[in-house]
């Protein structure tokens, strides 16, 4: 995330290091929930863990293509992972 930071505007930025430091525990959290489920450990627990970020990124999709949320976010449509 820093070199995206690095890249945008100092207002944007500003935003984005905001975001990182309010919600360093939430991620932390989530991803020690997620490395407890060892999703790398066979093949069959990686599948598992691929078919959950697909189906997270599919519910989560259309948020890309909010005009509001657009305006809050810009280039939100660019950051799209689905």
């Amino acid at each position: 995330m820093s070199d995206t930071i690095d890249t945008v505007r100092p207002q944007e930025a500003s935003r984005a290091k905001l975001l990182k430091a309010e919600t360093t525990e939430t991620h932390s959290r989530l991803d020690q929930s997620i490395m407890a489920g060892r999703p790398f450990e066979t093949r069959e627990r990686y599948a598992l863990f691929l078919t959950v970020q697909h189906q997270f990124h599919r519910d989560i999709d259309a948020l890309y293509s909010n005009p509001a949320l657009d305006r809050l976010l810009p280039d939100l449509a660019g950051r799209r992972r689905f």
